[in-house]
């Protein structure tokens, strides 16, 4: 199985439940929508929507803009589509690949790009699918997250997430005006237990485990080891968000 494959699969199966785990990814989307105050587009693409948290924050901010969001997930789009009605265009699609049916003057996403096979490619569609003058805007976690586990694991760190200098490389091939701007924070946990589900039931399952089955014994002794090294349950998100215009605007 792809791995495109089994992160779809993951997602729709923890759609109905997602919502109960997303603290971080509710808590990146309120920053990323406060980067855009003061801004107005008139047209739309969220990509990587999951449950729709991140696209009810562009709609409220963005009331009167036609708004189009897609995720690879159509368990994750029928619970966004409960939330917010006919007001969306929602497509199921893999936003890296999917050719877009028209353009737009934002291209957003939150916590989602980490999950692409080639980032170089996606942003060279979205720059083609940018209005002149268009703006790109996303989050993606840091290879600092999890890092609290990853010691606990013997890894050196979560190698699926991006690096703050290969994103702006890349962003700067294709746009102008790039900025990575990076947020460090904590999350506290009441056991290892609790911070395992919440990386299961937001999509990524085996992420910061390398997929790793973990018995009971096992994990009684990572969290006697965690709690040892670190003094409590606690999980670092390093995030940073990304902003861009298309090149070439005036």
């Amino acid at each position: 199985m792809k791995n495109k494959d089994i992160i779809q699969r993951n997602f729709s199966r923890c759609a109905r439940v997602y919502d109960r785990y997303s603290t971080v990814q509710d808590k990146t989307a309120r920053e990323l929508i406060a980067h855009l105050n003061g801004s107005q587009f008139a047209d739309i693409l969220d990509i990587g929507c999951g449950t729709g948290n991140y696209t009810a924050l562009l709609r409220e901010r963005f009331p009167q803009s036609r708004i189009t969001a897609l995720d690879v997930s159509p368990e994750m789009l029928q619970v966004a589509a409960k939330k917010l009605g006919d007001t969306i265009d929602f497509i199921a699609a893999d936003g890296e690949t999917f050719r877009m049916p028209h353009t737009f003057d934002l291209i957003t996403s939150n916590a989602c790009f980490q999950w692409f096979e080639n980032l170089d490619t996606a942003l060279d569609s979205y720059a083609a699918s940018l209005h002149a003058n268009g703006v790109i805007l996303f989050s993606a976690f840091g290879p600092t997250t999890y890092k609290q586990l990853a010691a606990c694991l013997g890894q050196v760190s979560s190698s699926t997430f991006l690096d703050a200098d290969r994103i702006a490389e890349t962003m700067t091939r294709t746009f102008e005006n790039v900025r990575v701007r990076e947020h460090v924070f904590t999350q506290e946990y009441e056991s290892l237990r609790q911070l395992l589900n919440t990386i299961k039931y937001t999509g990524t399952r085996g992420l910061g485990t390398n997929g790793r089955s973990i018995g009971r014994q096992q994990l009684a002794q990572m969290e006697e080891t965690y709690r040892r090294k670190f003094g409590e349950i606690i999980a670092t998100y390093q995030v940073f968000f990304c902003s861009a215009r298309k090149r070439g605007s005036k």
